[in-house]
């Protein structure tokens, strides 16, 4: 992506299971590039703050007060020594060195975006909520929902790229479950 807003969600999400005790910044880092190569010795570490968002899931969180530049390049590193549930290492399943995107990091996964020429916030265009629905099994049980807001439709994600939840005011809600109420095939509600 050579658009990206200077809010972005930046995450990694896998396909199995991961030992998340490597989702940090030992493990996972993002640079800030001199120019498109982002070759090792012309890029500087940015300071974020590495979230585990599932077995799955990561996130690279960046701080309040230091957003992406502007018509920059930047690169996310993920150390090829993270290792799946199971104990197999990411250089042995999922290493994109020699591509594009990775010439320099052997074994080991990256990508590089650049940002937009604007160094105006992305606006959102609307919020989708990780999982849509959840059925509660016992009596006691919760479920935590993750709200993701989205910019408009534009050149790098034809869905709006996901941004930065840290960057907005977020007011908490729950959901009261009323046991006697009983949704009927038709969609009515019975009690």
């Amino acid at each position: 992506c050579d658009a990206a807003c200077v809010n972005p969600a930046i995450y990694a999400e896998f396909s199995k299971e991961m030992e998340t005790d490597y989702f940090s910044t030992d493990h996972i880092k993002l640079y800030t590039c001199d120019d498109a190569l982002c070759a090792q010795g012309e890029m500087t570490e940015k300071t974020v703050t590495v979230t585990t968002v599932s077995s799955t899931k990561l996130s690279l969180v960046l701080p309040l007060t230091s957003p992406l530049s502007a018509d920059t390049y930047y690169r996310v590193w993920i150390d090829g020594d993270i290792t799946s549930a199971l104990g197999v290492s990411l250089s042995d399943s999922g290493s994109n060195y020699g591509g594009e995107e990775n010439l320099f990091f052997e074994d080991d996964y990256s990508w590089i975006f650049k940002t937009k020429t604007s160094s105006a916030y992305c606006s959102i265009d609307r919020i989708d909520i990780d999982p849509v629905e959840a059925i509660a099994t016992q009596i006691g049980q919760r479920q935590s929902f993750e709200a993701i807001p989205y910019g408009a439709p534009d050149d790098c994600d034809v869905s709006g790229q996901a941004l930065q939840q840290s960057d907005y005011t977020w007011n908490l809600w729950t959901s009261l479950d009323d046991p006697d109420t009983f949704i009927s095939d038709d969609g009515g509600t019975t009690s």
